[in-house]
C-alpha cells in the first residue's frame, strides 16, 4: 500500500500556499461577506486528515445548515455531449438552434443571451476574448469555453486573488494541457510566462477544489465547474457528516447530516455514497491523488453491511505504466477481502474511449458498473494508451 501511495504522490507536489491557516480563515471571511453568519458554527483549523480543515465551532444537530457561499470562480465545465448552447452569465439559452446562432455578435465566440450581451459583465470578456481573436466563430469551441472560468481569475479583486493563491493546489502535467489546448483555439493567445503561470495555477487549484455545480434552468441540467473556496477545505471522509446541494450554479449550500460535536471536523464525501471501496479508493487516488484511510476503507465487512467483495484488477498497457501499477496496487490490496456466499464472476474485455461502451460490456457486474471501468479507461487513454489496453476484473458479490 505504501509503495502505491508514493506513485499516486511523487508525480503530483504542492504549489506552495501563500497564506497561514489563520490568513485563510481571514480571507475566508471576507468572501463569503454578508453571507457569513455574526456566530457561525463552524471554523478553519489545521486538520489531521489533511492540510486545513474545517472544524464545529459548537454543537452542530443533524440537518442545521453549517453556512452557504457564493463561488470565487465558475465557467462551464463544456463536457462534450452537454448542450453548449448555454449563455456564459445566466446560464439560460439563448434564441436560435443553431450554434452560431446563440455566439456573440461581436466576434468574441463565446455564447451569450441577448440580455446579458451589452451587460458589463460581459463586455470585459468579450474584449479580453476578441484581442485574442477566436479561429472559429460559426461553432461554439468547448476548449475556449472551458478556459472561461480560468480567465475570469484576471477579473478578481486583490483580497480574491490572495484567497486564490492560499488554497491547495496540486500539480499534474495533464493540467497545463488545459491552457496548451485553450491556446489552440486563438491566434493571440498570450505567451508571458508570469500569465501562464497564473493560469495554470488557476488550473491546478480547479482541479484540486472545485465542485461540479448542478442547476435546473429552462428545464435542462446546467453544470459548472465552480470553486468554492470554504467548501473546498472540507476533507474527504467516506461515511461524512455533511453534504451539499446547490442553490443555483453558483451557490453552495452545506448541511449536517449527523450531530457534530463542537471540536470535530466536518467532512463531506467526494465519491458517491454507494461506490465499492474499489471504486472510492481509484477513484481517489486518479483524481484526488491521495488514499483514503477512514474508518470505512480499513473496515474488511464494509460497516458491517451485507454486501461484500473481492476483486482483482490488472491493467496491462503498452503507455501510462504508473497509472497503472497504480489501479493495480490499489486492487491487490483489496485481495484480502472475501465472500463465501456467491460464485465469482469473471469477465475480459478491451477498455475503449467511450466510457457507454464499457458500461455495456461489463451490464453483468453490478458492484462496478458505471464506477471502476470508466474511471480506469479515461486515465490509461489519458496516459497516451490505446485499444491494445485490456483490463481483467473478478468480482464476487453476496446476494
Amino acid at each position: 500500500m505504501a509503495q502505491m501511495e508514493q506513485q499516486l504522490e511523487q508525480h503530483v507536489p504542492q504549489m506552495a500556499i501563500s497564506a497561514s491557516t489563520q490568513e485563510l480563515a481571514a480571507l475566508i471571511d471576507a468572501h463569503l461577506g454578508a453571507l457569513r453568519s455574526p456566530s457561525p458554527a463552524w471554523r478553519v483549523g489545521d486538520s489531521p486528515i489533511s492540510g486545513r480543515g474545517v472544524f464545529a465551532a459548537r454543537n452542530i444537530e443533524k440537518g442545521e445548515e453549517l453556512f452557504r457561499e457564493h463561488t470565487l470562480l465558475v465557467g462551464p465545465t463544456a463536457h462534450r455531449g452537454r448542450n453548449l448552447r448555454t449563455c456564459i452569465h445566466c446560464y439560460h439559452q439563448p434564441p436560435g438552434e443553431s450554434e452560431e446562432s446563440a455566439l456573440c455578435s461581436a466576434g468574441c465566440g463565446l455564447p451569450v443571451c441577448p440580455d446579458c450581451a451589452p451587460s458589463e459583465r460581459h463586455a470585459v470578456e468579450c474584449q479580453l476574448f476578441r484581442k485574442w481573436q477566436p479561429k472559429h466563430l460559426s461553432i461554439i469551441e468547448p476548449r475556449a469555453l472551458r478556459i472561461l472560468s480560468v480567465v475570469r481569475c484576471f477579473f478578481l479583486s486583490e483580497p480574491q486573488r490572495q484567497l486564490l493563491y492560499a488554497m491547495q493546489a496540486n500539480t499534474d502535467r495533464y493540467y497545463m494541457r488545459e491552457v496548451q489546448r485553450a491556446a489552440e483555439c486563438f491566434e493571440h493567445f498570450p505567451r508571458d510566462p508570469d500569465m501562464l503561470e497564473y493560469f495554470y495555477r488557476t488550473v491546478c487549484a480547479f482541479n484540486t477544489n472545485a465542485f461540479e455545480s448542478r442547476c435546473h434552468i429552462d428545464g435542462q441540467e446546467v453544470v459548472t465547474r465552480a470553486l468554492f473556496p470554504l467548501a473546498g477545505l472540507l476533507n474527504h471522509q467516506c461515511t461524512p457528516n455533511a453534504a451539499h446541494h446547490f442553490e443555483d450554479g453558483e451557490t453552495i449550500v452545506v448541511t449536517a447530516t449527523e450531530r457534530i460535536p463542537a471540536g470535530a471536523e466536518i467532512t463531506m464525501s467526494y465519491t458517491k455514497l454507494l461506490w465499492s471501496t474499489l471504486a472510492r479508493k481509484i477513484f481517489l487516488g486518479m483524481t484526488k491523488h491521495f488514499m483514503c484511510q477512514c474508518p470505512r476503507c480499513q473496515d474488511p465487512t464494509f460497516l458491517r453491511l451485507i454486501l461484500s467483495e473481492g476483486v482483482a484488477v490488472a491493467v496491462a498497457a503498452s503507455a501510462g505504466a504508473g497509472v497503472a501499477a497504480a489501479a493495480a496496487a490499489v486492487a491487490a490490496q483489496l485481495l484480502a477481502w472475501s465472500c463465501r456466499q456467491s460464485p465469482i464472476a469473471n469477465t475480459r474485455n478491451r477498455t475503449s474511449r467511450r466510457v457507454a461502451t464499457t458500461r455495456c460490456h461489463l451490464s453483468a457486474l453490478p458492484a462496478l458498473r458505471c464506477n471502476i471501468l470508466p474511471i480506469l479507461a479515461r486515465r490509461t487513454h489519458r496516459a497516451g494508451a490505446r485499444h491494445r489496453d485490456t483490463v481483467c476484473v473478478r468480482v464476487c458479490v453476496c446476494v
